[in-house]
């Protein structure tokens, strides 16, 4: 009869890393104390994001920024989710569909809200948007030295050193987003702003008269350098229509929706017109 051969001593589990490189095939294990250190970093990620994404003392007030994504983290969240975001609640609020509205539209509504001159996040970058003929001015063409630096997309500046805008602090690198939809609207400078209303632009003599408050091309240093020749075209073209064919509705249709459509320009909605000549 044979005798046992001695025992071995139990084999020591290796440290958590080993283990996780020893797993069956197809299949992660991960021991709680490796979960808890993912888990940890994870925090200490999202807090390092929080305290560069939270608001600094003195900068425009505007919606609080979720953590890595600033304030448009709400796009990444699927529907049901995201109709509980700032943003719907802010809009569903004023009686606005979120879904249907253009940034124009939805940045005239949060200046209602936080001011005329507010600030956001997109990513760790901030977004500061001026709202108002006033302050675009002081902006762009008072403190144009300043507000003067351009990214790659138009119609937005970079601010080249820290400054103070109307009490605000506009910290270095901030950008400078003129929303000059809203500008244009604002019932402060326009009459019926949101009619279509010519005549807001001829004296009693039928006139042109030149307003210092529309700004379609921008303003300042920093202005649109195809303006001149945006407004030749336009000249050429209207005239020459109107001088060749006379425009009119089809009988019993509707008026033209003057709303537009938000997308990189304002554009009409489709209907239908009765071209003649002259």
């Amino acid at each position: 009869m044979s005798s046992p051969g001695p025992s071995q001593p139990p084999a020591e589990d290796p440290p958590w890393p080993a283990r996780l490189l020893r797993a069956p095939l197809g299949l992660l294990r991960l021991d709680p104390s490796g979960g808890a250190l993912l888990l940890c970093g994870l925090v200490a990620l999202l807090g390092w994001s929080w305290l560069r994404r939270r608001r600094a003392r003195g900068i425009p007030p505007g919606p609080t920024p979720w953590p890595l994504v600033g304030n448009f983290g709400h796009v990444l969240l699927p529907p049901f989710l995201r109709r509980r975001s700032w943003l719907s609640s802010r809009t569903r609020a004023a009686g606005i569909d979120p879904s249907v509205i253009g940034p124009q539209v939805l940045l005239a509504h949060l200046a209602r809200v936080y001011g005329s001159i507010f600030s956001f996040f997109i990513g760790h970058y901030l977004v500061v948007v001026l709202s108002d003929f006033h302050s675009v001015r002081e902006a762009l063409v008072q403190q144009a030295e300043v507000f003067s630096d351009r990214p790659r997309v138009p119609l937005i500046s970079i601010v080249t050193k820290e400054k103070v805008l109307q009490g605000y602090t506009i910290p270095k690198g901030t950008l400078i987003l003129p929303n000059l939809w809203s500008v244009h609207r604002d019932p402060a400078i326009w009459e019926k702003p949101e009619d279509f209303y010519p005549n807001r632009f001829l004296d009693d003599q039928g006139q042109l008269i030149k307003k210092e408050t529309f700004i379609p091309f921008g303003i300042g240093k920093r202005v649109c350098m195809g303006e001149q020749l945006a407004k030749m075209e336009l000249f050429l073209m209207f005239v020459s229509l109107m001088q060749s064919f006379a425009f009119a509705l089809p009988e019993d249709s509707k008026k033209p929706l003057l709303t537009g459509r938000f997308g990189l320009t304002l554009a009409p909605h489709p209907f239908n017109i009765t071209i003649s000549r002259r």
